[in-house]
């Protein structure tokens, strides 16, 4: 498997904005990191791009960090 190419804003450190938009596109539940990740480049100036490895990555640690739960599978479960 191919390793992804560096984004834009890989050395750089997230914002509290795009810390709190990534735990949102997280919670909406149902999306893939690559499907995450286009949504959050979207939202964000294109030198603040993000790979797909690198948001599951800051959100694994904001987890720990914040104590957050993943309740994407909720939503999963009620389809």
């Amino acid at each position: 498997m191919a390793a992804e190419p560096n984004a834009p804003g890989h050395n750089k450190q997230y914002y509290e904005e795009e810390e709190h938009l990534l735990i949102s596109l997280k919670q909406l539940g149902g999306l893939s990191w690559p499907e995450i990740a286009l949504r959050f480049n979207e939202s964000v100036p294109d030198d603040r791009h993000r790979t797909a490895s690198a948001l599951e990555n800051k959100w694994r640690q904001l987890r720990k960090t914040h104590h957050l739960v993943d309740i994407s599978h909720m939503f999963l479960e009620q389809e």
